[in-house]
């Protein structure tokens, strides 16, 4: 017959202490019992314990959209945590280095003082204190233009034939598509002028078009043919003008949206 130690440090022989007391054997909780079962029942073939189920999320709760628009940092929160950054990198790459405002020594002696080159490109602590975000705006739609942009080609090409493709591909694809804005504009106002110059280019050299019409018709007091003449004139002038906005929207994708 075995002895063992009771939780009290009582000999236990046979279930019984020494001291004649029966040894208690503590019963297992009621919390833990449905979980005691749910392992019994998931037993395998070869008596293998089953692994017991996590607990579901309440389905009455609603998922959180990952990437939601309440997620998303705004403008100014963006922009005070880039700036931190660029702070400590400069901490890193020139105040905590051994000799590292010799580059600001050397560019303030090389170039006078008002020169774009005189600062270093990372800044100083107050030009980053003083930045703001409509100087980010700012920087953004002044330098990240079209007419800013530089078109790189590595490899092995022919430079001849390269340029023909950038000719063809890029200043005939998009740049000239960019560039008839201000053509569409100008040559749907410019109608209204050439109207007016053909009056009297036509009166003087007795060309017959609609502004010799109009005017003889207006001095032989006709004025079915004056009222024929400004409907057309009317008409045609509105109708440049719609196709100057439809032509808007397919020289510039931009406006689709």
């Amino acid at each position: 017959m075995g002895t063992k130690i009771s939780s009290g440090g009582v000999p236990v022989i046979g279930g019984l202490r020494r001291d004649g007391n029966p040894e208690r054997v503590p019963k297992p909780s009621r919390a833990l019992a449905p979980l005691g079962k749910a392992q019994l029942r998931q037993r395998g073939r070869h008596g293998n314990p089953g692994r017991v189920p996590k607990p579901s999320r309440d389905a009455s709760l609603p998922a959180k959209p990952a990437g939601s628009a309440r997620d998303r940092p705004s403008l100014r929160e963006t922009f005070a945590n880039q700036r931190d950054v660029v702070k400590n990198e400069r901490r890193q790459r020139v105040e905590n280095v051994p000799l590292g405002a010799a580059h600001r020594l050397e560019l303030e002696a090389l170039f006078p003082p008002g020169h774009p080159y005189r600062h270093e490109v990372i800044g100083s602590m107050e030009d980053l204190d003083r930045a703001t975000e409509a100087d980010l705006k700012d920087f953004f739609n002044r330098y990240y233009a079209p007419n800013n942009a530089v078109l790189l080609i590595a490899g092995d090409i022919d430079p001849p034939v390269a340029k023909g493709l950038v000719e063809k591909k890029v200043v005939l694809k998009h740049a000239l598509r960019n560039a008839l804005t201000p053509v569409i504009t100008l040559g749907a106002l410019e109608f209204g002028t050439l109207l007016s110059g053909a009056v009297l280019t036509e009166q003087v050299f007795s060309i017959p078009g609609f502004g010799k019409l109009i005017v003889d018709a207006v001095f032989n007091r006709d004025y079915a043919v004056v009222q024929g003449v400004v409907l057309v004139t009317a008409t045609v002038y509105i109708l440049l003008n719609l196709l100057a906005d439809v032509l808007y929207v397919l020289v510039n994708p931009r406006l689709r949206d």
